[in-house]
């Protein structure tokens, strides 16, 4: 069986979270769905995306994307910090 190469990919979203578009990819590639999912929230807490919502998703680097994998259904602590900074800088 093959290793698979996941990749996270940083998304910014309007405030509703909806019409989220993709604007950068981490460097870092993962072996699985599941340490991808765990390194978001450091990924996203160092992230400068200046968007109202700011989410990460894990997927296959080759872009088949498995039922498996599916994007945060709310915000992580790490995107709520980004939410106040970004609050804070427009102020």
């Amino acid at each position: 069986m093959a290793t698979a190469t996941i990749l996270m990919a940083i998304l910014g979203c309007g405030d509703a979270g909806t019409a989220c578009e993709q604007v950068s990819v981490s460097p870092v590639r993962y072996a699985s769905v599941s340490e991808c999912v765990a390194a978001q929230d450091d990924v996203l807490a160092n992230s400068d995306v200046m968007f109202p919502v700011v989410t990460a998703q894990c997927r296959p680097a080759d872009g088949v994307r498995p039922a498996s994998v599916e994007k945060p259904a709310k915000p992580s602590s790490a995107v709520k910090r980004l939410l106040f900074k970004a609050a804070a800088l427009r102020s």
